[in-house]
C-alpha cells in the first residue's frame, strides 16, 4: 500500500510507475484523495493495469486494503501513525520537513525502515527496500509488533477519562461522620 497522505505533491504517481515495474509486487493499493491534483493520471495507470494497481479513495475501501496490505510505504505523517496502530510494517519516504520527527521515531522504535527524503530516495534503494522487508518475513512481524505497542489505539479513552477527571470534582469526605468509617 502506498499512503502518502495529504503532502504528496504528485509523488505517488512516480512511485507507483517504479513499483509497477518490480514483478515481486503482485498488487499495489494507493490510499488518496478523491481531490488529488493527479488523479486523473492515477486513474489512467490503475486503467493500464487493472490486476496489479488499485485506488482507494473511501474510508470503507482503505481500511480493507490496509487489512491485507504486507507492508506500507508512507511518509511520516499521520496515514504512519495509522498504520503503525493496526501493524503495518513500513518504509517511510519523507515528503516534508516536519514529518523528520514522526519518521525518525518510527525507525528508532522498530516500526518503519526511513528511506529519507524523497528527491533523495533512489528506485535502487526503493527497490532493494521493498525486496529486503518482502523477504524477511519476521522483520516484517516484528515492526508489526513494534508498531502495535507504540501506537495502541487507546488515546481518545486516555484523554476521555483525564477530561472526566478534570471536570467532576472530587467528594469531600466529613471524617466525622460515623457512615463514612463502615467496615
Amino acid at each position: 500500500m502506498i499512503a502518502l497522505g495529504d503532502d504528496d505533491k504528485g509523488q505517488v504517481l512516480e512511485l507507483v510507475r517504479k513499483l509497477i515495474a518490480l514483478s515481486k509486487l503482485e498488487r499495489i493499493d494507493v490510499a488518496v484523495r478523491s481531490y488529488h491534483p493527479l488523479l486523473q493520471q492515477l486513474n489512467q495507470l490503475q486503467a493500464a493495469h487493472p490486476k496489479r494497481l488499485e485506488l482507494a479513495m473511501e474510508p470503507a475501501e482503505v481500511t480493507a486494503k490496509i487489512s491485507r496490505c504486507h507492508f506500507a510505504i508512507s511518509s511520516g505523517d499521520s496515514w504512519s501513525l495509522e498504520l503503525a496502530c493496526v501493524g503495518v510494517p513500513q518504509l517511510v519516504i519523507v515528503q516534508s520537513e516536519f514529518h523528520w520527527p514522526t519518521a525518525r521515531r518510527l525507525e528508532d522504535e522498530g516500526v518503519a525502515v526511513c528511506l529519507g527524503e524523497n528527491a533523495n530516495v533512489s528506485t535502487s534503494v526503493l527497490k532493494q527496500s521493498i525486496h529486503d522487508i518482502l523477504d524477511d518475513s519476521w522483520e516484517r512481524q516484528a515492526m508489526s509488533r513494534c508498531g502495535r505497542k507504540l501506537i495502541d489505539g487507546r488515546g481518545p479513552d486516555r484523554l476521555v477519562t483525564a477530561l472526566e477527571v478534570l471536570l467532576h470534582p472530587s467528594r469531600l469526605i466529613d471524617f466525622h461522620e460515623p457512615e463514612n468509617f463502615a467496615a
